[in-house]
């Protein structure tokens, strides 16, 4: 299998939705991404982001020790993860009531998305031992897809960040 599908080819957008310019009709060349926080091709190539897991994001919208340091390490940075987040953290929030629903559509807002392609899930279906989890392959795979631009996977999940560590990537924990 090939090298993982760049976000670019994957495609990454803000809150998981269309454009006016998509919604009109008229599509992007096949592709390209729509990656917001950035004015030109060369900016983008130079923006770091910090890739989101569920264990991450969760902390963002409900309050958990970590959830004061998260925010602070966050502060100012640019967070992204793949769509397979939105309903992992809604699922999570609708166990804490329609105040924990609300703080996750809010903060889904902030988030930038990498779309789940075929070629990210193929190669997800590959990523590490079979004994990686279905879920932490794909984003695992998703963060893998930013290249460069990856700036860290920010997980409390010890498992997704010992595979993380073993593909090389760098792990954040805020505490």
């Amino acid at each position: 299998m090939g090298p993982a599908p760049s976000a670019r080819t994957g495609g990454a957008t803000r809150g998981g939705g269309r454009s006016a310019r998509d919604r009109a009709g008229r599509t992007r060349p096949r592709g390209s991404a729509r990656i917001r926080n950035s004015r030109s091709p060369a900016c983008r190539r130079a923006v770091k982001r910090e890739y989101l897991d569920a264990s991450a994001f969760i902390k963002l919208i409900l309050p958990e020790p970590e959830s004061h340091a998260l925010r602070e390490w966050l502060s100012g940075r640019t967070w992204i993860s793949s769509m397979l987040l939105r309903a992992e953290a809604l699922r999570a929030a609708r166990r804490h009531g329609a105040p924990a629903v609300d703080a996750a559509m809010r903060m889904l807002r902030r988030t930038e998305f990498i779309r789940l392609g075929r070629a990210l899930l193929d190669h997800s279906a590959v990523l590490g031992s079979p004994d990686v989890r279905t879920l932490d392959a794909i984003h695992l795979t998703a963060a893998a897809s930013l290249g460069a631009s990856l700036g860290a996977v920010v997980t409390y999940d010890e498992r997704l960040g010992e595979v993380a560590r073993s593909l090389r990537m760098r792990v954040v924990s805020p505490r």
